[in-house]
């Protein structure tokens, strides 16, 4: 009776772990506006777009120049509207690949 109840239970974990889906702990980035590797002249904004809904406090993003230093932004915000998309206004940018 025990080995029966024991491969019962094995079965069961065996079927709950094929139809269980795979967790992911983050958001995936979707999109990037401007693209990535654009060329683009001074842009005011950058937005990205995720998967999930995004917590602002546990968000942010860095972005550099060409030659790898830190372009001054201001704190990046998640839009209210669309809570899968952050954005950061950059306060100076030189025209560079983003």
């Amino acid at each position: 009776m025990l080995t029966r109840k024991t491969a019962q239970s094995t079965i069961a974990i065996l079927i709950a772990g094929f139809i269980g889906g795979v967790a992911h702990a983050h958001p995936a980035l979707k999109t990037v506006d401007p693209a990535q590797d654009a060329t683009v002249s001074s842009p005011k904004e950058i937005r990205l777009t995720f998967t999930e809904n995004l917590i602002a406090k546990f968000s942010g993003l860095t972005v550099k120049d060409q030659n790898g230093r830190l372009v001054e932004m201001a704190s990046p915000t998640v839009d209210p509207n669309q809570k899968r998309q952050l954005s950061a206004h950059l306060k100076a940018a030189p025209t560079r690949n983003v």
